[in-house]
């Protein structure tokens, strides 16, 4: 049997195996397949699929935003049914690339330096001014940490580092929403199977 390679073939292979992994059948309320539970003003939702580290698969669903995104990349692929998400290159997240994201940041090194200082100030008792001053603190961070792990794909210390920091500056703009940029809000289901893209829309958007 051929490996699935369309869309189509793709959500038929992924719906089987989760029938498969509920014992073969699975009871849905009646307004399962309404329009309003399956899609949104945008169109029908998308279904991702992501292998974690321990090789087992995340299937979930990611919602279309309810306002265009200029700016980002959206995607065009027969109602973008089913999708692989690679958190490296961005594939299947609404979100600026890597590329495009930090296309005019600063070389790591130096980031790395001003980073440093900028934590030794604040462990020896240094206060960041106001809310903006920490935000940008952590989004600063987050998007060090996301280039390094870029940078060297195979490092799994800067890999849990990304993912930390990620994590950390999106619990802190849900708490903190007025200061979101980028066109998704940390809250969207677009960002649950990783808050990197994440950190790269809002680097994007800040600069």
């Amino acid at each position: 049997m051929d490996k699935p390679t369309t869309p189509e073939e793709m959500s038929h292979v992924a719906l089987v195996a989760i029938l498969m992994q509920h014992g073969g059948a699975l009871t849905l309320p009646p307004d399962a397949l309404d329009p309003e539970a399956v899609g949104g003003p945008r169109g029908w939702h998308a279904v991702s699929i992501e292998r974690q580290q321990d090789g087992t698969l995340r299937v979930a669903v990611q919602a279309r935003p309810d306002a265009p995104h200029a700016g980002m990349k959206t995607k065009e692929k027969a109602n973008d049914h089913l999708f692989h998400l690679d958190t490296e290159t961005g594939a299947g997240f609404d979100a600026p690339t890597p590329q495009e994201a930090y296309a005019n940041a600063p070389d790591l090194t130096s980031e790395a330096l001003e980073l440093i200082a900028e934590t030794y100030r604040l462990s020896i008792g240094h206060k960041l001014e106001n809310e903006e001053a920490e935000r940008g603190y952590l989004l600063r961070r987050a998007a060090y940490a996301d280039r390094c792990a870029i940078a060297e794909p195979q490092n799994v210390k800067n890999l849990n580092e990304a993912v930390r920091l990620s994590q950390e500056l999106i619990k802190w703009d849900r708490q903190h929403p007025h200061h979101v940029r980028g066109a998704i809000g940390p809250n969207a289901i677009e960002w649950d199977p990783s808050a990197r893209p994440y950190v790269r829309q809002e680097w994007a958007a800040a600069h």
